[in-house]
């Protein structure tokens, strides 16, 4: 088709359009001629085009907590990585990218592979980032979601969820003391019970308001 919708000058701009639906993915080669109004044939010329209709594939999502605990607090920073693979065309521009507003607040971070930004090794596909817990309130299964476009719009979203979130501290509930007798002499042992509202905690008992010869850290807790 013309451009001016005539074909009346010795140089003409043309349009065509091409079901490729039915075509496999991957290049292709167009061939075009043209006749002119004398019935005589211009050489053939030739455009290779590729055509992709698949997203980047998003592979082994990882979220990792820099200080090695398995619930983060806030204030922790946890490095989210991922292996992004574009087999046909490339990633677009500022791609891929992570959203982790229920994490951090923030809902277009661009994750990198070049080495920098919390990511380990450059060029190796696994696309990382370094994010600061800021939660207000606990959870056990925050997610995240990443995103990868392709520079022919095709585009892939993952979720990631079951992270685990904790940034109440623990209450103690009652200190109950385990002997029957309590009117202590020297060298005798304390024993006591702590019931808090959590399990697993790690909790410190300082003696110094009654022994005057306390060393921090030597009690037996």
């Amino acid at each position: 088709i013309a451009y001016d919708g005539n074909y009346n000058s010795e140089t003409e701009s043309v349009l065509t359009v091409l079901d490729v639906s039915n075509l496999i993915e991957g290049y292709h080669t167009l061939y075009l001629r043209a006749r002119d109004s004398a019935n005589k044939w211009g050489d053939i010329k030739s455009v290779r085009f590729m055509y992709d209709k698949t997203a980047p594939k998003i592979e082994d999502v990882r979220v990792e907590n820099l200080r090695g605990s398995a619930i983060s607090k806030q204030g922790d920073v946890l490095r989210v990585s991922a292996v992004i693979r574009e087999e046909m065309s490339e990633l677009s521009t500022n791609q891929p990218v992570l959203n982790s507003v229920g994490i951090d607040g923030n809902i277009n971070n661009i994750m990198k592979d070049n080495g920098t930004g919390g990511d380990s090794a450059a060029n190796d596909m696994r696309y990382s980032l370094t994010i600061t817990v800021n939660n207000t309130a606990d959870t056990m299964n925050a997610s995240i979601k990443i995103t990868a476009t392709d520079t022919q719009g095709n585009s892939r979203t993952v979720i990631y969820e079951g992270i685990k979130i904790d940034v109440t501290a623990p209450t103690i509930n009652s200190i109950q003391s385990l002997d029957v007798d309590t009117i202590y002499k020297n060298n005798e042992t304390i024993k006591f019970k702590v019931n808090s509202t959590e399990s697993g905690l790690d909790i410190d008992a300082y003696f110094d308001t009654i022994d005057i010869n306390y060393v921090k850290g030597s009690e037996n807790v």
